[in-house]
């Protein structure tokens, strides 16, 4: 597969010193950025566990509606030979990945493009385009080269959507928040003409009006045995 390069982290919860043991030593001190939600205190302690890592950057995610929370949880790797993307459903804490049933999409290795100009290198279900979408989305600058590289690699193979959406408005009812998300599944399989397996996950919505009943109505979850977080440079 080749040898890890640089990576990012997206999530809700983080405990560094140990996401930093999961890496093999020998990929330990490579550049690391960290995509996070924190406020307040929790960004001061989260600030504070970083500070023992050269290599590690801290990129805060911006919250566009009231009581928002960052719940993406992915990664992106960038190898020697190409990119990953791995889309979970884990805080990067150990109880989450030792304890609990979780979910995960492993994309392959993602080679660079021969020829830029000859193809995009999208995917008949437009992962390359959602992915890079939904990244562009958080208006970072730390996230601008992570872009170039989903821009310059061949996503061709990808055989899943990444179709999201972000809340840029208030929603005040609950059958307004199923109707985002019902619109979003449809649209993904309106056009997609591959066979391949389709996993909806909700992590949580939360809107500020929104009633108990409702936010379990939109809670979906994946089941998966469980499994450990393995970022070597094997298979």
């Amino acid at each position: 597969m080749g040898n890890l390069e640089a990576s990012v982290q997206f999530n809700y919860m983080f405990d560094i010193p140990w996401l930093m043991e999961q890496y093999p030593l020998e990929f330990r001190s490579k550049p690391l950025l960290i995509v996070h939600g924190m406020q307040r205190s929790e960004l001061q302690a989260l600030k504070h566990e970083a500070s023992a890592y050269n290599n590690i950057k801290l990129a805060q995610a911006k919250l566009e509606i009231m009581y928002g929370t960052h719940h993406t949880k992915m990664m992106i790797l960038l190898y020697d030979r190409g990119l990953r993307i791995v889309i979970h459903t884990a805080n990067l804490i150990q109880r989450d990945w030792h304890q609990k049933t979780q979910g995960i999409w492993v994309s392959p290795i993602f080679p660079k493009l021969a020829d830029p100009m000859a193809s995009t290198g999208d995917s008949e279900t437009h992962f390359k385009h959602d992915i890079y979408e939904y990244v562009a989305a958080y208006g970072l600058t730390a996230l601008q080269e992570w872009l170039q590289l989903i821009v310059s690699h061949d996503l061709s193979t990808a055989r899943a959507s990444a179709s999201g959406f972000r809340a840029e408005w208030t929603l005040s009812e609950d059958s307004q928040i199923l109707a985002c998300y019902w619109s979003v599944l449809k649209h993904w399989v309106s056009r997609s003409r591959s066979r391949c397996l389709a996993v909806w996950r909700v992590a949580k919505v939360i809107g500020v009006n929104s009633t108990k009943t409702g936010v379990n109505q939109c809670k979906s979850y994946v089941i998966f045995k469980p499994f450990t977080l393995d970022l070597s440079n094997s298979g």
